[in-house]
């Protein structure tokens, strides 16, 4: 069932809209952490994936590690890690899914740090434009977002002109990057000679791109003729030297906003400091205010002083702590046997 949200990270209720808002009628799915267990949970018709988030080191580039899910796996005293997919993959596969939400779990706040990152980097705004090739030019490949490519008619092409490193293939593409090419009469032109440019905006009125600066396009009327021009796309990643690119088109398209689903955040605080626990805080209410945050009772150093639920102290300390911190939505963790009162 799909229940595609036009808002920015909808609340749980709102999103499953559940009945009398019974938050107790949410189904979950623990430790979602690589594809198998993803697509297991969206056959039960679960509606919240929750998973924990590390950093993987590459060897390649060990200065820019990549947050990742993962499980803890026990064997004897020992206590390892089994990585899965990509933070990225999973949001993406919750995007795709339109019909769950995800809570993510972090243990150290440089993990949260990176990860911000990526979850910044689904809602950032393409300035799109619809690129087309005009008939008798030569033909022109871009490496387009198939957010934005599969949803076009054939007779357009569409994408960002602002580079390819957030770019993902579709089903089936190990590429990394959709590949199109089209044919429209109404163009416009993308210069990189400075005399050019100059020369083509007192004719046309055009404001033609230069290469290592901003790349939207200024559309203009489209009943301009055709001019052959050379272009080097070298940020785009591909070939396109010696090519006519031509570019029209009024209308421009966006896939910003891709977190249209409900968005938990979560600080396992067992093992951090209080300061790492409010910067934590502070960056979610920063970053992400419309996301539900919560954070755990025990704080690094800390144990349960009673099996009988929390004592006051801790629940003070909670208290605090969210007082420090109230600009968002929030969570309270609830143990398995009861709250003392």
């Amino acid at each position: 069932m799909k229940l595609a949200s036009c808002e920015e990270m909808p609340s749980i209720r709102k999103f499953f809209h559940l009945k009398n808002n019974d938050l107790t009628t949410v189904t979950w799915a623990q430790n979602v952490y690589n594809n198998r267990f993803f697509q297991g949970a969206l056959e039960e018709n679960v509606m919240m994936m929750e998973g924990s988030v590390t950093l993987e080191q590459r060897r390649h580039d060990p200065k820019n590690p990549i947050p990742t899910m993962y499980i803890s796996t026990r064997k004897g005293k020992k206590i390892r890690k089994a990585l899965g997919m990509t933070l990225q993959h999973l949001l993406e596969m919750v995007v795709d899914a339109k019909s769950v939400g995800v809570k993510l779990n972090f243990n150290q706040i440089t993990v949260f740090k990176e990860s911000i990152k990526v979850l910044q980097a689904m809602r950032k705004e393409w300035d799109q434009r619809v690129l087309i090739v005009y008939p008798g030019c030569a033909p022109c490949s871009l490496c387009l977002p198939p957010c934005l490519a599969g949803r076009q008619k054939p007779s357009h092409l569409t994408g960002g002109i602002r580079g390819a490193k957030e770019v993902r293939g579709e089903e089936g593409d190990t590429s990394g990057r959709v590949t199109l090419s089209c044919h429209h009469p109404y163009i416009n032109k993308l210069s990189d000679s400075r005399a050019e440019r100059e020369r083509e905006s007192s004719v046309l009125g055009s404001q033609p791109v230069r290469l290592g600066v901003d790349r939207r396009v200024q559309c203009v009327d489209q009943r301009v003729q055709c001019v052959d021009l050379r272009v080097q796309c070298v940020d785009l990643r591909v070939q396109c030297v010696d090519r006519c690119l031509c570019i029209a088109g009024h209308r421009s398209v966006s896939c910003a906003g891709q977190i249209k689903f409900p968005l938990w955040l979560n600080a396992d605080t067992d093992d951090m400091e209080d300061k790492d626990i409010d910067k934590f805080l502070s960056l979610c209410t920063h970053n992400f205010p419309k996301a539900t945050i919560s954070i755990g009772m025990l704080h690094k150093g800390q144990k349960f002083g009673s099996e009988i639920g929390y004592d006051a102290k801790l629940v003070t300390q909670m208290k605090d702590t969210l007082t420090r911190n109230n600009d968002a939505t929030f969570g309270k963790p609830e143990r398995r046997i009861r709250s003392s009162s």
